[in-house]
Formats: structure tokens, C-alpha cells, sequence
């Protein structure tokens, strides 16, 4: 979400900005947050999406299909957060979660 036009923060977001990972497919909008921004391929699954990024193909919802389960565009950004997860939370760190950085 946002509180300024054109831009998108984290002043919406209630608790550390350490702590917050930021998943989207445009960068610019997060002029303040880039090192929060994990960027990702952009999700077409919609016709209008297609469209509006000037892709001359049908869009997976008129192929009544889906990205590939094992190596699509958001399999790939899952296991990346699993992997943040299972650093952030490794029991070697310690127990102190206030002082980890994402």
C-alpha cells in the first residue's frame, strides 16, 4: 500500500522495516525500501495484464492454464522465501529476532 501517489512505503506497515520483505515486479515505486525489495519476474495471468504491457499472446486465464508448479515465476520467489525464512529463524543466530535484518 501507499501514502504517496506513484510511490508505494512501508509507513502503512505496522512493525520494523528490518523485518519486512518487499515482493514486487516494479522497482521503481520503492525509491525508500530498495533494500527490502526482493524483485520478481512479472505475473501475467490475466488478459489485461498482457495488454497492458504490450505482449502480443493470450494470457494464461484464456489458455485456462498456469505457470509451471515446479519452476514458474512464483515457484522460484517461494523458495526464495523459504530460504529467508530458514535463515532468519536458524537457532545458531541466537534468540534476539529484534536485532535480525532480512
Amino acid at each position: 500500500d501507499f501514502t504517496q501517489r506513484h510511490q508505494k512505503g512501508l509507513d502503512v506497515v505496522l512493525g520494523h522495516e528490518s523485518a519486512v520483505l518487499i515482493l514486487d515486479d516494479t522497482e521503481p515505486v520503492w525509491v525508500k525500501h530498495k533494500d527490502n525489495l526482493i524483485l520478481m519476474e512479472r505475473y501475467h495471468f490475466f488478459a489485461s495484464s498482457c495488454r497492458q504491457f504490450g505482449f502480443n499472446c493470450k494470457s494464461l486465464s484464456e489458455l485456462k492454464s498456469d505457470e509451471s508448479e515446479a519452476d514458474g515465476a512464483l515457484a522460484t520467489v517461494l523458495e526464495v522465501l523459504k530460504q529467508i525464512h530458514r535463515m532468519f529463524f536458524d537457532q545458531k543466530l541466537g534468540d534476539n529476532l529484534v536485532e535480525l535484518d532480512v
